[in-house]
């Protein structure tokens, strides 16, 4: 079952879909805080971070979008 991610860059939140390893979260957090000065004037963000993690570790993750939050 996929799972949720999110990738907070310069303020903006992005998410994605997919299955990282207990084993590959922190290589992959090290990664996603090393994108903040990789790629701060992309217009693609989260498709380059699930690039780069897809090329790295092999892993397939989806960007989304959320649509709306339902609050309580």
């Amino acid at each position: 079952m996929d799972k949720l991610y999110a990738l907070v860059i310069g303020g903006k939140m992005y998410y994605c879909l997919g299955v990282i390893t207990d084993s590959l979260l922190e290589s992959v957090d090290l990664l996603a805080k090393q994108m903040k000065i990789k790629f701060q004037n992309s217009e693609n963000l989260c498709d380059d971070f699930c690039l780069l993690i897809k090329e790295k570790y092999g892993i397939v993750l989806t960007p989304i979008s959320i649509s709306y939050v339902f609050r309580n």
